[in-house]
This record gives structure tokens, C-alpha cells and sequence, in this order.
């Protein structure tokens, strides 16, 4: 890893992802073709063995939640540090991500985010969206209180548009330290070759994020849900996932991390059954 006084080096990150193994990908489809009726569960059981390098898949072994939202930690979930700038908030994330797989977590989920505008703005921003139509009416808000937020998403997106091209000058300049330690660990989950689940709006932008560093990333991205804020459906459509859940669910709960990783289970298991 590139030491702190160091600048990050977005092409040696980049090269250090590859896709997930194809041969298993293969072979789990092979598999998936001759079991009828399993639908999307199939789908996701045939990801699975391509991120696993397995086919058929295995259930995880330990599966470790990070949440932004510190008031969210607890036994069954670790809260990130968040640095008030971006590209030392990018390499906790990066340094966040080493510790679990060197620890043997096989899968993320990376959850939470208090910090909805700049999210909402890089969304606009990089799936190419009007700030209008990824500005949702949160629970509590009146049309007022709507246009102040269209307000306030439109002039953080003014500020960022003309650093599109520059992810680091980007999540420098809206200010967004929390998409940028989110997308430290999608991007060095993606590099050890382990798969994350994204719950909620930050770490969707973050997965966008992620996706101008390499493409390959988004291959090792699962979503738990879909929430009602169209933000957040507008980056899951930019980054063709389809969700595990779809609830309807209101962002800021947690509830889609803590409900995907049974269903993954479930899915890591349909191949191998009689």
C-alpha cells in the first residue's frame, strides 16, 4: 500500500482489480440451467461462484458489516473512521478494507452515511441525472423544504461539474469525505478480490465513484435494497445492479444490510442442493 505522504496513484489502484473468475461463472450458470425455477436467485448464486472463484458457491464464512453512521455500531457492525478530507478519507477506506480480508472476511457490507447532499450531487453528477429528479421528499419534508435541498444539491453539483474527470479533485471539491471512504473500501475490497454488498445512498454514489477508477468494480457489487430515494435508484441503475431486496424501505434504517446477508446465504446454497 502507497505510504500517507505519498499522492494516490488512481492507474496502479485501477490495474490491481481484475474481474471475477469466469470459469466458475460458467460453471455455476451450467448449473443454474438444469435447476428450472430458480429465478433471480439463480442469478445471484452464479455472481456468487464468480467472486468466490468456486463453483457452486459457499456459504460466507464471515461476513463483516462497516457502517458510516458511528451510532450504528455495535457486535454485528464496525463503524469507519471518516477524515474531514477526501483523499485521506479515501485511504482509510483503503486501509479499512486490507484489515478485514487480512483478518478473513470474505464478504462487505458497507452501510450507512449521514451526509446525503454531496452523495446525492456526485449521483447527478456522474449518472448524468437532473438535480431535480435525484432530490426525493424525505420523510418530514414539505415542498419547501424540497426546493431548499434542490437548492443546496444544485450549487454543491455546480461546484464538482467541471471535475468529473478528476475523482480526487471531485471528492475534494464538493466536499465528500464519507462517499470517499466508502469508495477506499469498495476499491480495495475489488483489489483482494472480495465482494461487497452496498446498503443505502453513500455507498451507491461511492460505487460510482469507483466505477471511473475501473470498471471492473462495480463486478464485485451486490445491493441490498432499493430505498425509496431516487438518488439511490438512479446510481443502481447507473451501475446496471439489481438489488437483492425491494422493499419500498426508507433510507437511514440499516434494516437492508442486516436482511441481505441471510438471503446471500440462502443463494450461496441453491446449486449444491439435490
Amino acid at each position: 500500500m502507497q505510504a500517507a505522504n505519498e499522492s494516490l496513484d488512481i492507474a496502479a489502484l485501477a490495474a490491481r482489480i481484475s474481474l471475477p473468475d469466469e470459469s466458475a461463472r460458467r460453471a455455476a450458470q451450467a448449473l443454474a440451467d438444469t435447476r428450472a425455477g430458480l429465478g433471480r436467485l439463480g442469478e445471484v448464486a452464479v455472481w456468487l461462484a464468480a467472486v468466490q472463484g468456486r463453483s457452486p458457491a459457499a456459504p460466507f464464512e464471515r461476513a463483516r458489516v462497516l457502517t458510516l453512521n458511528a451510532q450504528e455500531a455495535g457486535e454485528d457492525a464496525s463503524a469507519l473512521d471518516v477524515p474531514p478530507e477526501a483523499e485521506p478519507a479515501f485511504r482509510a477506506g483503503l486501509a479499512a478494507a486490507d484489515a478485514e480480508v487480512d483478518g478473513g472476511t470474505d464478504l462487505l457490507v458497507l452501510t450507512g452515511g449521514e451526509h446525503l447532499g454531496p452523495a446525492t450531487a456526485l449521483v447527478a453528477l456522474l449518472a448524468g441525472k437532473d438535480v431535480a429528479s435525484v432530490v426525493g421528499h424525505r420523510p418530514g419534508m414539505d415542498d419547501r423544504d424540497w426546493m431548499r435541498n434542490c437548492a443546496d444539491v444544485r450549487d454543491t453539483a455546480r461546484r464538482g461539474r467541471a471535475h468529473t474527470g478528476d475523482i480526487s479533485e471531485l471528492l475534494t471539491t464538493l466536499p465528500a469525505p464519507e462517499v470517499a471512504v466508502a469508495a477506499g473500501v469498495i476499491t480495495g475490497a475489488a483489489a483482494r478480490r472480495t465482494p461487497v454488498l452496498i446498503d443505502e445512498l453513500v455507498p451507491a454514489a461511492a460505487a460510482l465513484v469507483t466505477q471511473r477508477i475501473s470498471y471492473r468494480t462495480s463486478r464485485w457489487l451486490a445491493a441490498t435494497q432499493r430505498t425509496a430515494d431516487p438518488a439511490h435508484t438512479a446510481a443502481l441503475d447507473r451501475l446496471r445492479i439489481t438489488p437483492l431486496l425491494d422493499y419500498g424501505m426508507a433510507g437511514g434504517t440499516g434494516l437492508g444490510a442486516r436482511l441481505a446477508i441471510p438471503h446471500l446465504q440462502v443463494a450461496a446454497q441453491v446449486l449444491t442442493e439435490a
